[in-house]
């Protein structure tokens, strides 16, 4: 879902569109980590009304992404 976006969109639009995953338990954690593999992406807005507004951010993060899944052998869309 990340690639289809276009852009970095706010957790809130994500969550709109039923791309969030919530775990509240610490055994829910490790069961869907044991499952998926994860990638945590934190970074900073670039603007008080969108997050990356001159798309500086989102390409890197698509890269690095790829690189991982290139790395380790990961197909993309198995990735959260």
């Amino acid at each position: 879902a990340f690639r289809q976006y276009g852009r970095l969109i706010p957790h809130e639009e994500a969550r709109q569109r039923g791309h969030i995953v919530s775990l509240d338990l610490y055994e829910n954690v490790l069961a869907f980590a044991a499952q998926y593999p994860i990638l945590f992406v934190s970074h900073q807005w670039l603007d008080f009304g969108a997050p990356d507004p001159e798309l500086i951010h989102y390409p890197a993060i698509c890269e690095a992404a790829e690189a991982l899944c290139a790395k380790f052998e990961i197909e993309p869309a198995s990735l959260f």
